[in-house]
């Protein structure tokens, strides 16, 4: 089964907590990130790869909105079907 990136950009957008405390070249890093994802919004990616997304956001392990929401990202960007 595939899902498209579009179903998941609403829980990866960055919001008012995403930021902070976090330097001006990773806030680059991230907007760079999203913008390729919306730039390839119409493809699909592995459910499996799901699985793991599911488990980068949910992770408490990491501390920042912005980690979880990055690792997220690398992992579907990482396995975007072209």
């Amino acid at each position: 089964m595939n899902i498209e990136v579009k179903t998941i950009l609403k829980q990866v957008k960055a919001n008012n907590t995403t930021y902070k405390n976090v330097e001006p070249g990773d806030v680059i890093k991230f907007q760079d990130l999203y913008s390729y994802l919306k730039k390839h919004s119409d493809k699909r990616f592995f459910n499996a790869v799901h699985n793991s997304y599911k488990h980068h956001l949910n992770n408490k392990k990491y501390f920042s909105d912005y980690l979880r929401k990055y690792k997220a990202m690398e992992c579907i960007a990482y396995s975007i079907k072209h």
